[in-house]
């Protein structure tokens, strides 16, 4: 006994050691990482490693579809769709600590979650360990048992432990990390969309561009063909007025000769007329070159 109980406790605080630098080390690689799936290809390479765990499964929260996603597994349940309102998310939150198969049977305090954690439901399973995060279930990780089929000891349940707290953290990180880089794509994706469309647009204004200048220069054209056929006009029709004008004064003044009475009333009204005729293309001519910019009305 004196001989077999000191290699017996040294065999144990070895294997402690042998547990806290494999924790060590995990912690070590799992800060930096920021990917989900790493993350949970490391733990269970750990737990295989450390643990001989002879299978496990790994349930993430997927934001986007609003439930739980195996990420890693070989044992997944009937309904691997955890809901948001489960009765087993809300314990796990609660309790926030690893669960054993052996506290799940024979402690009253699981009572609640028994059913739901039945070997029908989840074969194999002997612990369950919640991740947390601001009371909210971010992550389960599901254990069957080890390869040489003995359960989990202290030290080994201490380790699981110790592990859940850390992984917590990290897998949190992680999940905020994908959310942020989907984010971003979104965005790029929106920018990209956006900048199709203004380009789209863009070329658009420049069509409706291009065809107002060809409407407005053919507006110009018309404009200018209708002043040159107004001035056209005006100086048809103030030559033949001119020439009406220029006579009827010389009979009325007498220079061609006597006129009647009743002759001299008619030749006034001509002469009143033409006179009128005559302001009116004048007025005709002053607007035409008004429009043109060469006189101010």
């Amino acid at each position: 006994v004196k001989v077999i109980l000191p290699r017996i406790d040294h065999l144990f605080q070895r294997r402690k050691h042998d547990l806290q630098r494999v924790l060590n080390n995990m912690i070590q690689e799992v800060l930096p990482l920021k990917d989900v799936e790493l993350l949970a290809s490391l733990i269970t390479e750990t737990l295989r490693q450390s643990l001989y765990v002879s299978n496990l499964s790994i349930f993430l929260w997927n934001d986007r579809e609003k439930c739980f996603k195996t990420v890693r597994g070989e044992t997944v349940p009937k309904d691997e769709h955890f809901s948001t309102d489960s009765r087993l998310l809300k314990f796990l939150a609660t309790e926030d600590q690893v669960i054993f198969r052996d506290e799940i049977d024979l402690s009253p305090r699981y009572e609640p979650i028994r059913c739901l954690l039945s070997p029908d439901s989840w074969p194999g399973i002997k612990a369950v360990l919640p991740f947390i995060h601001k009371g909210r279930v971010t992550g389960i990780l599901m254990l069957g048992g080890k390869e040489n089929l003995k359960d989990y000891d202290d030290q080994e349940r201490e380790f699981l432990s110790t592990l859940r707290a850390e992984v917590s953290i990290s897998l949190s990180n992680g999940l905020l990390y994908n959310d942020v880089a989907m984010m971003s794509n979104e965005l790029k994706r929106w920018a990209k969309e956006l900048e199709v469309r203004v380009e789209e647009r863009t070329e658009e204004l420049a069509i409706s561009k291009q065809a107002l200048e060809v409407a407005y220069e053919k507006l110009q054209e018309s404009d200018r063909a209708k002043s040159r056929f107004f001035a056209n006009i005006s100086h048809e029709l103030r030559t033949p007025t001119t020439f009406i004008l220029g006579p009827v004064e010389m009979f009325i003044n007498r220079e061609l000769g006597l006129v009647t009475f009743d002759q001299e009333k008619y030749l006034r009204v001509i002469h009143r007329n033409a006179t009128r005729l005559l302001n009116i293309i004048n007025k005709l001519m002053d607007l035409m070159k008004s429009e043109s910019g060469s006189v101010e009305l």
